[in-house]
């Protein structure tokens, strides 16, 4: 197996990555520099995403 992650794995950590942009989003911001180096996995594999120095605050037309 290695280093590689179970179907139900990637499944958690996409949703955890998915529902921080939307609440990244839903404070509107963009984060526009989104990569494997600013995730970050926290205590009970609760995933951060980091990385926020180029991010913009969007205007009223991105929804």
């Amino acid at each position: 197996r290695g280093n590689s992650l179970t179907k139900p794995e990637v499944r958690y950590f996409a949703s955890q990555i998915l529902g921080g942009l939307k609440d990244i989003h839903s404070n509107g911001i963009i984060h526009r520099n989104l990569k494997p180096e600013n995730i970050l996995v926290g205590s009970g594999m609760i995933l951060k995403i980091a990385g926020f120095g180029s991010a913009i605050r969007s205007g009223p037309s991105i929804t």
